[in-house]
Order: C-alpha cells, then structure tokens, then sequence
C-alpha cells in the first residue's frame, strides 16, 4: 500500500496473502457500519486466516482500521492463523468484537468493545510505535511570573495533558429537509 485513506466494508486476508504498507506511506481503514454494507449479524469485516500477514516497512507508523460497527447488530474482527511472522497494525472498533485465535503476534494497539484471545496468540507493544496526532498526548510549556530569590528570573513548567474530546452539544433532527434547504434546516 503506498498510502492514502480508503473507505470499505470488509476486509479478508487468507492463505499466504500479505498487506504491506510502504515505508513513507500512512494507510487508514475505514469500514463503514454492517448495515449499511448489507453484512449480516456476525459477519466479519476483518477476517485474517492461514499464514496472512499486514506489517508496515516503518516501524514508526502502523496501518491503522477503524470500524464504526454496530449498536443493533453484532459486528466482528476475526484474527486467525498461524503467521510465522508479525502481524503490525492499528484496530478501533468501539461497537465491535476482537477475536484473536491460533498463534499469530500482533504488534500494535487494539481497542475494541471486546477483545476475545484464545489459542496461543498474543499482542505486543512495539516501542517504535508513534501514536497518530490526533490521539497523542499534547504537551505544553507555561512560563509563570514567579521570582526566584537566587536567579531573580522566570521559571517555566512542562505539562502533559491527555487529550479528550467529548460532545459539547447535541442537536435531534426530524425528517429531512426541503430541496434547496440547508442540511439543517430540520435541526
């Protein structure tokens, strides 16, 4: 993959195929809800079985999949197989399920509303691994205006913050708007 965002709704991976993301490249996957795919209830839109491999030719950057899942119907990641090499990627699907089988290592993050691990397969956490900006922790520099007895100069502190985004406001719209109306003129 040499990089770029790309919007589906499944993904399957088996016998010996591989996703391998080019060392310059950043790759995002965005897996639309089930529903709206046509997926029944269970199906998985992550599937990996056999010797399948995702890995990344940076170790700083992972490909990353973002599932928007389902709150009416069961949504799945299957992460199968027997790699004899590691599996590098980033999984967020907080209506989905994680099932992690057989004897595959998994290297990355995965958040899920349940990850299920079973067989001899494990996760690790690579130290090279850079989290996306948009969720890194965000660290600032205050200068404060206190004086010290010995320098008589300024002091600065050095801060690190989570960061964490909440709704500040939500807005129920009925039915849809007329042609030539704003999008939200039902709001």
């Amino acid at each position: 993959m040499s990089g770029g965002d790309y919007w589906i709704c499944s993904l399957n991976l088996a016998g010996n195929s591989q996703l391998i993301m080019a060392a310059s490249a950043q790759v995002r996957f965005f897996f639309d809800t089930p529903e709206h795919c046509g997926l029944s209830a269970g199906a998985a839109q992550i599937s990996l079985t056999g010797n399948s491999r995702i890995a990344s030719t940076n170790k700083t950057v992972m490909p990353a999949f973002y599932l928007l899942g389902s709150t009416s119907i069961a949504t799945n990641v299957n992460i199968g197989g027997n790699g004899s090499t590691e599996d590098e990627f980033v999984i967020y699907g907080p209506d989905t399920t994680i099932n992690i089988q057989g004897n595959g290592v998994y290297k990355g993050v995965i958040a899920g509303q349940k990850v299920v691990v079973s067989g001899n397969g494990h996760i690790e956490n690579s130290s090279s691994y850079q989290p996306p900006a948009e969720i890194a922790p965000v660290t600032e520099t205050k200068a404060s205006s206190e004086e010290k007895t010995t320098t008589g100069g300024t002091t600065s502190e050095t801060i690190t913050t989570a960061r964490y985004y909440s709704p500040q406001f939500y807005v129920e719209c009925t039915g849809l708007p007329a042609a030539g109306a704003v999008p939200n003129a039902s709001c």
